[in-house]
């Protein structure tokens, strides 16, 4: 966030991670939880004092979640 707008930025680098493989017992196979990433996205030069992230995830058969926003993080310069 600038000046009190949230503006769409693309990273210099992407964010990608793995999960590790979650296969349930029975005949239901969706899933449903929480996860927490830390990132290291430390840049005192930045004009952002705020941010946000949408993520999604992709399964094994390539398909894709819904995608999902954080709420707003303060950056602490």
């Amino acid at each position: 966030m600038q000046h009190g707008v949230l503006t769409p930025v693309e990273p210099a680098m992407p964010f990608h991670t793995r999960l590790p493989v979650i296969t349930p017992s029975g005949n239901n196979k969706a899933i449903k939880g929480e996860m927490e990433i830390k990132l290291d996205i430390y840049n005192p030069i930045s004009p952002y004092d705020t941010i946000a992230f949408d993520f999604y995830i992709v399964d094994r058969a390539l398909h894709k979640s819904n995608t999902v926003s954080t709420p707003l993080i303060v950056v602490q310069k």
